[in-house]
């Protein structure tokens, strides 16, 4: 959907695109650890991007939020 959505939004439609590959790895490999490395510092910013990119205020927050209860 990142290359399909190219044209209507840009680079940042790459980004996500790019991001969730390493994200669905992670899902599959059945270990936490990993996927919350890969979600705190890779997913959740690149969906940060996007959403400050679309000006989605709420996109951040949840984000954000979701980054608070992986940390903690």
């Amino acid at each position: 959907f990142g290359i399909y959505f190219y044209a209507a939004e840009g680079w940042v439609s790459l980004l996500t695109g790019v991001v969730m590959i390493p994200y669905v790895i992670a899902l599959w490999s059945h270990d936490a650890v990993k996927y919350k490395i890969n979600y705190f510092c890779t997913t959740a910013p690149a969906w940060i991007i996007y959403n400050v990119v679309s000006m989605n205020i709420f996109g951040v927050f949840t984000e954000s939020f979701n980054m608070v209860s992986i940390a903690i």
